[in-house]
């Protein structure tokens, strides 16, 4: 599965906030990602968050982004 999304910039944007305005991640009640796609994130199936290019840690869905940064999720199995 392949998505791309553009959101628009506005000051304060988070990994996070942009990721949630896509409407294809859910997030659980303390902000950690359960979901991409209708996809469960549990068991065999996980993600990696990178930020132009980068890999990030999930820790930093609250780390505020850059009009030029290019936030990508992947899905994967283990």
């Amino acid at each position: 599965m392949t998505n791309s999304f553009t959101i628009p910039y506005r000051h304060g944007l988070t990994i996070g906030r942009a990721l949630a305005s896509t409407g294809s991640v859910g997030f659980s009640a303390d902000d950690q990602i359960v979901s991409i796609g209708g996809v469960p994130i549990s068991g065999n199936v996980g993600y990696q968050i990178k930020l132009n290019g980068r890999t990030v840690p999930a820790t930093l869905l609250n780390y505020t982004i850059q009009p030029s940064d290019t936030v990508t999720l992947e899905l994967y199995a283990l």
